[in-house]
């Protein structure tokens, strides 16, 4: 087994007569592998989109998996780097709730109860201005 780091992908395509996967480099090198394991990290302006659709594969919209929640409010942008150890917050509007940290960035707020509250929500919300509430419980 040969791994190769740093080498992105432009293009791959199964060869139905070799059974082998052809991949091109961006480098302009050609490749033959037996198997490949596709970790795209972010894969939205990635070229690997349309040879990954080519294979049948539907590539759903695309969410981060962190990401802060951004807020025009000046007086948090005030804490940016602050912590809260244990916050509730809440979308308010729903029954959406979650416990956890959260931290105050210079854009918002993120951390891991932003991300558990948005975990599996998020293609609701995108786009769209939306109300948090959150408090300190311990």
């Amino acid at each position: 087994m040969e791994i190769r780091k740093e080498n992105p992908v432009s293009r791959f395509a199964r060869n139905e007569s070799s059974k082998q996967w052809d991949l091109e480099l961006e480098s302009g090198n050609l490749l033959n592998a037996d198997c490949i394991l596709i970790e795209s990290g972010s894969i939205k302006s990635s070229r690997l989109v349309d040879s990954i659709k080519k294979l049948g594969h539907r590539v759903n919209l695309l969410i981060p998996s962190l990401f802060a929640f951004d807020t025009p409010c000046h007086t948090l942008s005030e804490l940016s780097g602050a912590s809260i150890h244990k916050a509730e917050i809440e979308i308010m509007g729903s029954w959406f709730k979650q416990t956890g940290p959260i931290l105050l960035t210079h854009k918002g707020i993120s951390g891991p109860a932003v991300i558990k509250l948005f975990l599996g929500q998020l293609r609701n919300y995108i786009g769209k201005t939306t109300a948090l509430s959150f408090k300190s419980i311990g």
